[in-house]
């Protein structure tokens, strides 16, 4: 529960019982022709007040009035009220001319409407917080999803080349199983583990996916990574940037001709801003339209992120070029 919800709850149980000390209850104090045993009479009733309206907000309306039991909490709040006022009445506590002591029933039926008030809206207020943790949990979790969609496809290759290498060249067989283990490391306990990661943290996980792929790459390919220095004190959300880069790599190679790959990640003011432009061969070495289920993946993470108007996505595409220019606001240190 917020605060704001506590201060709620505090103000609808604190509200009646002002209103009666304000009222007829200040008058008993401040008169001082009202001798001490009426005073100690009104504290008495002042308390049976009290007891009456936790008896309703306690008990009544969560076992009759919220379980749609409505006859039974109307007699028995009818009862309350004929009880007090048959109290009254057996010991002549009228207390002079004060008339709510001389009607303490209508007490009770204030209290009984401020009880009804504050269960209902401490229910309603549960109601919400509850919805808002699932809505949440399901955000959260969908988020984790989409957040690990980076292609299996990438991971096999990897592994074949390892493989590859394990004969032709052990040494860069190490270096290569090494660099996928700092990059699976990344992937499922970095980014799993932080909801925000420091820009130097991405730009090496960055550099480290572009190293792999370049394994497989042949010299006509030209890959471009332009990053700034300064990037340990900016932070934002893990693996926006990888579906982009990986998209470029699928979409944008090609072995007769040749092909480059332009990547540039900046701080710029207070955004990041991140562009990939991948020249479209005419021979490419994958099938399909660029983008499909990962572009779809990663402007559904970007909203649930910053909301419709928090981010800039602007994606151009041609016969000879893919251009992808995202800008997100950053969060400094």
């Amino acid at each position: 529960m917020s605060s704001t919800q506590k201060i709620t709850k505090g103000l609808l149980h604190l509200i009646p019982w002002v209103i009666l000390l304000i009222g007829p209850f200040s008058s008993v104090f401040s008169d001082p022709e009202i001798t001490t045993a009426i005073q100690i009479r009104a504290v008495i009733i002042f308390l049976i007040l009290i007891g009456s309206f936790y008896l309703n907000y306690l008990v009544l309306i969560p076992l009759l009035l919220l379980k749609s039991k409505f006859t039974a909490y109307i007699v028995s709040v009818l009862l309350m009220m004929v009880g007090l006022g048959a109290f009254n009445a057996m010991f002549n506590w009228t207390l002079g001319d004060l008339a709510m002591f001389r009607f303490a029933p209508a007490a009770v039926m204030m209290l009984t409407i401020f009880g009804v008030a504050a269960r209902m809206t401490n229910r309603w207020m549960s109601q919400s917080a509850a919805n808002k943790e699932i809505v949440l949990e399901k955000l959260n979790t969908e988020l984790a999803f989409l957040k690990n969609q980076i292609s299996p496809h990438f991971l096999f290759n990897t592994l074949n080349n390892i493989y590859s290498l394990t004969e032709t060249n052990p040494e860069k067989a190490r270096e290569v199983t090494h660099g996928l283990s700092k990059l699976l490391r990344y992937l499922l306990y970095e980014s799993e583990k932080h909801k925000m990661v420091t820009l130097g943290r991405e730009v090496a996980f960055l550099n480290t996916y572009i190293e792999l792929m370049k394994i497989r790459l042949p010299e006509n390919v030209e890959v471009n990574f332009d990053h700034g220095s300064e990037l340990d004190n900016t932070e934002l959300p893990p693996l926006l940037f990888i579906p982009f880069v990986e998209n470029a790599f699928k979409h944008g190679i090609s072995l007769q001709e040749d092909c480059t790959v332009k990547i540039s990640l900046q701080r710029v003011g207070g955004n990041i801003e991140f562009s990939v432009i991948n020249l479209i061969p005419a021979h490419k070495e994958s099938d399909g339209v660029s983008g499909g289920l990962g572009l779809i993946n990663i402007k559904r993470r970007l909203e649930l992120l910053f909301g419709n108007d928090g981010y800039e996505l602007n994606i151009h595409e041609n016969e000879l070029a893919y251009d992808v220019q995202l800008k997100i606001p950053a969060r400094v240190n």
